[in-house]
């Protein structure tokens, strides 16, 4: 009798449980059926949100559904696997070149975008998609040196990446950015230069012995913004992005960004539609919109990053880079062929 009626509650349990995630996926289920009219849209968080989509809304009466990923991992899970049903993503150049083999984007008509014509030339026609087939830039930062000048009582240090890796001239304490791939990245850039994109064992070794040296004066590998870290003086040099960076130097005329004379690396961050969309009217309207100057300003101003468009201007000296061609020739993209386990290994005993 126990076993009955334990194996009906069970059952009961299993029905009621089945009952309510069919209820929740009833939206997903109708939209699926009669598409309502509205766009999902994949992001990363602090480059774009839904603050000004009101007025989007309000003259297209499209529904703009935002979601938001943390890591490149999580992007590619969500693409690969069809998870969420998503009209349009961001994601940043490094991840196109997956999404693109993946075959989970389609092309993008360019003559629907008004602005496209406005996209700085040296922005277009990367190695990730020469010919900007499937992806259209949005916005772009670079990768530097954070310093708090207080430290530096004899004046500003030379611009270089040794600020962090040289125990001869860095600080007692540094900052560093938590992700395997940029710090090896820009290591193998200091060690070997950036011709040779091939990192071979012998060199990951030589990696390897340089962070392990760094290691005993990082004050911290995190994912936030670094430049907490020099705001708080809890370390005068950080690697950092320009993005964050800037915040830092609205805030407090101590702090500088410097780009170090061996050269650096570009972030990028790309408009892609999933190719299962059936949604393409609605998503180019959405991006017509978001390239419109006012509105791309907005967000740039916000969130501390360059635009991609040329005739967005700034009294205030935020878009204090330019992308020119000699700035370009500087910068380098995150396609180092690195051996993956030994970067993983080095990963795991560095933060150990």
């Amino acid at each position: 009798m126990d076993v009955t009626r334990t194996t009906i509650r069970i059952i009961l349990f299993l029905l009621v449980g089945a009952a309510v995630y069919g209820f929740l996926r009833i939206p997903e289920l109708i939209d699926r059926i009669v598409p309502s009219k509205s766009i999902n849209v994949l992001v990363w968080p602090n480059v774009i949100d839904a603050e000004h989509f009101e007025a989007f809304e309000k003259e297209t009466g499209i529904k703009v559904r935002l979601s938001y990923f943390e890591n490149y991992e999580e992007l590619l899970v969500k693409m690969q696997s069809g998870m969420g049903d998503y009209d349009l993503v961001m994601a940043s150049d490094y991840a196109v070149r997956t999404l693109i083999a993946s075959n989970v984007v389609k092309p993008i008509d360019k003559k629907r975008i008004p602005y496209f014509s406005d996209i700085y030339p040296v922005l277009l026609g990367l190695s990730f998609d020469p010919d900007n087939r499937y992806t259209i830039p949005y916005s772009w930062e670079i990768y530097g040196v954070g310093i708090d000048t207080t430290y530096y009582k004899n004046g500003l240090p030379d611009a270089s990446w040794a600020l962090l890796f040289d125990e001869k001239v860095s600080p007692p304490h540094v900052g560093m950015l938590d992700d395997a791939r940029e710090v090896v990245s820009i290591a193998a850039l200091y060690l070997f230069g950036g011709k040779n994109k091939q990192i071979t064992v012998d060199q990951m070794k030589q990696i390897e012995q340089l962070l392990r040296r760094q290691k005993k004066r990082v004050a911290m590998y995190t994912d936030l913004r670094t430049d907490y870290l020099l705001v708080s003086q809890a370390a005068p040099a950080v690697l950092g992005i320009s993005s964050d960076i800037y915040h830092a130097m609205h805030e407090y005329d101590t702090i500088k960004f410097l780009l170090p004379k061996e050269g650096s690396f570009m972030l990028m961050d790309m408009w892609l539609i999933p190719k299962e969309t059936k949604k393409d009217d609605w998503v180019y309207q959405f991006l017509s919109y978001v390239y419109r100057p006012e509105v791309m300003k907005k967000y740039a101003d916000r969130y501390n990053f360059f635009p991609a468009m040329r005739n967005i201007t700034s009294d205030d000296n935020r878009y204090f880079l330019t992308p020119t061609p000699s700035l370009f020739s500087r910068l380098h993209l995150f396609d180092y062929e690195i051996p993956e386990q030994q970067m993983r290994e080095l990963w795991i005993a560095l933060k150990s």
